[in-house]
């Protein structure tokens, strides 16, 4: 499932605004194909000026939400890898590399 159809739908039900899908670099064209397709889909409708979502829509957000319902945070929260700091001694000490700078560029 498209993460953006998901945000999209999830918007729908909370009331938001468009602007989380502009934020991940979307324009207002490809917004409204989302649009199309998620109604084309059934997943939203729109009557009288308002978009709601529909019994399969919100299923469908249900499912993505909790896949699986392990019922452990562990199995929801994947590690980040790229992070991790390999064991140091204990009188060690761990600077962290400082990120760019425009004047480094």
């Amino acid at each position: 499932m498209d993460s953006n159809l998901l945000l999209l739908i999830s918007l729908v039900k909370n009331g938001g605004t468009l602007t989380e899908l502009r934020r991940r670099g979307l324009r207002y064209s490809q917004i409204g194909h989302l649009v199309e397709s998620a109604i084309e889909n059934g997943l939203i409708i729109h009557s009288e000026g308002t978009v709601l979502l529909t019994d399969h829509g919100f299923a469908l957000l249900e499912s993505a939400r909790f896949p699986g319902k392990s019922g452990t945070k562990a199995a929801w929260i994947a590690p980040a890898d790229h992070e991790r700091v390999d064991r140091l001694a204990p009188d060690a000490v761990y600077l962290p590399r400082k990120p760019p700078t425009l004047s480094d560029m």
